[in-house]
């Protein structure tokens, strides 16, 4: 009996012993394996940036692209900065709301962080991993490395230009600024450690719109006050009025209206009706309509009733005109139609 409680008693020795040199190993292996090698072997910092960006042109037409260039550097003469490995660059475009989309990670132990592809959403003990959601954005660079400094200077990180970057465009009604941003993710500076950079910037630009409007209206009394007919723009009602044979009591009277925020230039107006025409001197209808200004008109010269005239009716009026913001030459254009009898 005294025999099996000793051994008992060794044994239970033996076995924490062992527990504790087990303990002891598992901890020096995990240290271990979270170390990792500085890149440089002397660097101090992580310093992966987007110093600048910029937008050209910084006024568009709703549909139309302007160009986001940036740069992104892991350069700071302050320090000697560590290299970034596994690095991705992105452009985000702006959506129709005119906002700045986010690449994040869906699921994984760091849901909503960060990230240009999908190693940089691990997961842990508790959480399978995650994947990279980028929310339209576009990869220009993936899974690429920016070198450090070798030196105390800090001047030898590596520098890369991001040029001729298009983004079309296209926002809500009444949206008047959108928002793109780029991005340099990288969950792998070499620190000591794997340690986490998100380098971003955003530029906006303003958002025009171009349209015209145009309201043809006919009056069959010599243009006495309320006698027009078929007044408002894109009523969806074409009307007419009934002249006097022989009689010069026939007046046209057409209205020109800008009704975007982009100022038109170069309007040029058709009336399919030649017996009728489009006002000239003294009183043109304009060639260029600054954005919010007012509706411009014009009237023609008291008409005689005729078969000739008549016979022309109903036409339509209509009118081009090039948008001064559209660095690509877009065209507003419009027609509208009244008659006589």
């Amino acid at each position: 009996m005294i025999l099996i409680e000793l051994c008992k008693t060794r044994c239970h020795r033996s076995l924490r012993s062992l527990a504790l040199v087990t303990f002891l190993l598992l901890i020096t292996t995990g240290v271990a394996s979270a170390q990792l090698p500085h890149i440089p072997s002397n660097c101090n910092r992580v310093c992966l940036n987007i110093p600048s960006m910029g937008a050209s042109p910084m006024v568009v037409l709703n549909g139309e692209s302007s160009n986001f260039d940036f740069s992104v550097s892991n350069r700071d003469p302050s320090f000697i900065c560590c290299q970034a490995d596994h690095v991705t660059v992105l452009l985000c475009c702006p959506d129709a709301n005119g906002n700045e989309p986010l690449p994040v990670c869906v699921g994984g132990s760091t849901p909503g962080a960060s990230c240009g592809q999908n190693l940089d959403c691990p997961g842990d003990a508790t959480h399978p991993p995650g994947t990279c959601n980028l929310n339209g954005c576009r990869v220009l660079d993936a899974d690429t490395t920016f070198l450090g400094a070798n030196d105390p200077s800090g001047l030898g990180g590596e520098v890369r230009q991001y040029n001729n970057n298009l983004c079309t465009v296209n926002v809500n009604n009444g949206v008047t600024s959108a928002t793109a941003g780029s991005h340099a993710v990288s969950k792998f500076v070499r620190t000591g450690f794997d340690n986490h950079a998100d380098a971003h910037h955003t530029d906006s630009v303003n958002v025009l719109t171009c349209s015209v409007a145009l309201d043809k209206q006919v009056s069959c009394q010599g243009g006495a006050p309320g006698t027009f007919v078929d007044v408002g723009e894109h009523d969806n009602v074409t009307q007419s009025c009934t002249g006097d044979v022989g009689a010069n009591d026939i007046l046209v009277r057409y209205v020109v209206h800008n009704t975007g925020t982009s100022g038109l230039s170069n309007c040029q107006y058709t009336d399919t009706n030649a017996v009728v025409g489009v006002p000239g001197t003294p009183s043109p209808l304009p060639v260029s309509i600054g954005a919010g200004a007012a509706p411009a008109s014009a009237t023609t010269s008291l008409l005689q009733c005729d078969t000739a005239r008549a016979g022309g009716e109903p036409d339509p009026l209509s009118v081009t005109c090039t948008c001064a913001a559209s660095p690509t030459g877009a065209s507003a254009t419009d027609s509208y139609t009244a008659s006589f009898e």
